[in-house]
């Protein structure tokens, strides 16, 4: 698309895109499959017409090993993080008692990758394969079969790999949280935490290499979990299709590819909400139950027994319907703003976006802009209880603000700083800016879960909290008191107190985000029950 094509599209840009009407799309799925009678009737073409190829299946391309030594690059630059450094005694004394729990889980990983890759190394599941065919096939070994039983047991092997690995990667995201506990560990947190998220993100994208691979083999899409004498019973062989691993990633045509995007993201309101009904109407519910993530389901958990912390803002209400269609959207995205940027700039990243995309219909900015959110948050948290000095208690603190304030807190940062919003290509040459204000909310939950729940707090203690909120009030007036003096002092100087049109109290309030800064608002009206900004 040459580039005054791109002028005029961007001249389309619809920055009141929330009021769009959201376009139909085919949300039934197809029943599951569970006769054997019925799969032999799948031919070729409606085979090819159900493969999903996304971007993570995708990555998978230029080999099964090379991908997955992923895991082993981030187990050694785990390794290669100076975890014996001089550090504070705090933060020493929490890594004595945790350091052989990372350094056990690294040993972990690497042991998977070892027993795992053999399995998976070509020449062996090859060999395997030879023995096995006339189990499945009679007369002489044709190549195109040997090579439909290689990729089905690359498909068991590599499912339950994942399974194991991707526990154990979790489960080391979780223990090193603990560092956060010291107010000298955030940097190390943050590079050992990078490390973790990398990896996580190669589970996500096997798991969808994983789907991909059921998918070859035969297997219905909700029948990814079956023993394996059931796969071997289930999976149907296609003459017509050709099993070569190379192959695979070619019988997926961009037409096929499309008009998949937005179902590949497609969540059943059962999925959403934990212990929902198959029948759960699209409304508002309690932000208390799971939330589903791109691949993994995060479930959200409340931790508070009491009455007053197992509400907003201790959980967050969600939309299902609205949630579904940000997800949909995302998919369709292909940019958002990560920086303050100035219009020019925008204009021409914008543009180069969109010609890759254009290219490439699965180059979305779904993963990305969860991920950005994620570290969003977290920079917001860490700011706020910085301002506040209570980097002793940065969870705690994180915990009794609750995930709506730290929701309120990044849709402020997001209006004022003009971050967080989206772009999508929309049919009749047009761009569409949104923001996904449920898809937000949703990643605020999994960032509290991951980063807060994980950990053994006093949740429900009440003289916790108490200490807390004296800590902000102290803090409120303080700050209170010296913007009085500020607007005081500015008056006098400019003497505006003398023009009869002068309204003071108006002009305060004209400053308060400059003065006491807009997060730091919404934490003091999270906390006290009469702040001036009430």
């Amino acid at each position: 698309m040459i580039d005054k094509d791109l002028d005029s599209i961007l001249s389309n840009i619809d920055k009141e895109s929330d009021k769009e009407k959201a376009r139909s799309r085919a949300m039934d799925s197809p029943a599951p499959l569970s006769d054997d009678s019925l799969l032999e009737t799948r031919t070729l073409s409606e085979r090819l017409s159900s493969l999903r190829l996304s971007s993570g299946a995708k990555s998978f391309r230029e080999g099964l090993l090379s991908k997955l030594n992923g895991h082993l690059e981030c187990c050694k630059a785990f390794r290669a993080t100076n975890i014996d450094a001089e550090n504070d005694a705090n933060l020493e004394h929490i890594l004595s008692q945790y350091k052989y729990t990372f350094i056990r889980s690294i040993e972990n990983i690497e042991k998977l990758c070892d027993d795992y890759f053999t399995m998976l190394d070509r020449h062996n599941i090859e060999k395997k394969a030879r023995k096995e065919y006339n189990s499945f096939f009679e007369g002489y070994e044709d190549a195109n079969r040997l090579n439909y039983i290689i990729l089905r047991e690359m498909f068991i092997e590599l499912r339950e790999f994942n399974s194991l690995i991707r526990k154990e990667w979790r489960d080391l995201a979780k223990s090193i949280g603990v560092i956060n506990l010291a107010s000298s560990g955030k940097q190390l947190f943050l590079s050992l935490n990078s490390i973790v998220e990398n990896a996580l993100v190669l589970c996500n994208e096997t798991a969808e290499f994983v789907l991909f691979l059921a998918q070859i083999i035969g297997l219905p899409e909700d029948r990814q979990d079956l023993l394996k004498s059931e796969v071997y019973k289930l999976s149907k062989y296609i003459d017509e299709m050709n099993y070569e691993y190379n192959a695979i990633f070619n019988i997926v045509s961009p037409e096929t590819q499309e008009s998949h995007a937005a179902q590949a993201a497609e969540i059943k309101p059962a999925e959403i909400f934990k212990g929902g009904k198959e029948d759960l109407p699209a409304v508002e519910v309690s932000a208390a139950a799971a939330v589903q993530s791109n691949e993994m389901p995060v479930a959200f958990t409340v931790k508070g027994t009491r009455p007053w912390n197992i509400r907003e803002p201790y959980v967050i209400r969600l939309n299902a319907e609205r949630l579904r269609k940000e997800r949909d959207d995302l998919l369709e995205s292909f940019y958002f703003i990560q920086r303050p940027v100035n219009e020019k700039f925008l204009e021409g990243d914008v543009k180069r976006s969109m010609l890759v995309y254009l290219r490439d219909r699965s180059l979305n900015i779904l993963d990305a802009y969860g991920e950005f959110i994620l570290k969003t948050v977290f920079m917001k948290i860490q700011e706020i209880v910085s301002f506040f000095g209570a980097e002793d208690m940065m969870t705690l603190f994180a915990y009794h603000m609750g995930p709506y304030t730290a929701y309120q807190v990044l849709s402020d940062a997001f209006a004022s700083e003009g971050i967080g919003f989206c772009y999508k290509y929309a049919p009749g040459n047009k761009v569409l800016r949104h923001l996904p204000s449920e898809f937000v909310k949703g990643k605020v939950l999994e960032w509290f879960e991951h980063n807060v729940n994980v950990f053994d707090l006093p949740f429900d203690g009440t003289q916790e909290y108490e200490n807390i909120r004296k800590i902000v009030s102290k803090k409120y007036f303080a700050s209170v008191d010296e913007g009085y003096k500020k607007l005081d002092e500015l008056v006098a100087q400019t003497q505006a107190a003398g023009d009869p049109r002068f309204d003071k109290q108006a002009f305060f309030k004209s400053c308060w985000k400059e003065w006491f800064g807009a997060s730091n608002i919404i934490v003091y009206n999270r906390f006290l029950e009469k702040t001036i900004f009430k």
